[in-house]
């Protein structure tokens, strides 16, 4: 069966994306607090950053999606002046 319809949520206003992305931020900074070496408004944005620069290399197929978290990830710890821990 097709989709007769699609939604999309350009603005936070069926889901508050922005919300959970920075409570996501904060869980992960309590268990890494190298990621509070930066204040949280600047680490959320560059995690947002880093989260839409990698989804375009994955939309266009050049990683995969698994890639594109573990980079994200590996850039904003760096970023933080810390390497990703080994085995997360």
């Amino acid at each position: 069966m097709r989709p007769r319809l699609a939604l999309f949520d350009l603005d936070d206003t069926l889901a508050d994306y922005s919300a959970a992305s920075v409570a996501s931020i904060e869980a992960l900074a309590s268990l890494y607090p190298v990621l509070s070496a930066r204040p949280l408004d600047e680490v959320c944005e560059t995690y947002e950053r880093l989260v839409d620069e990698w989804h375009e290399r994955f939309l266009a197929g050049r990683v995969s999606l698994e890639a594109a978290r573990l980079e994200r990830m590996r850039r904003l710890f760096a970023w933080c002046w810390c390497e990703l821990p080994l085995g997360q």
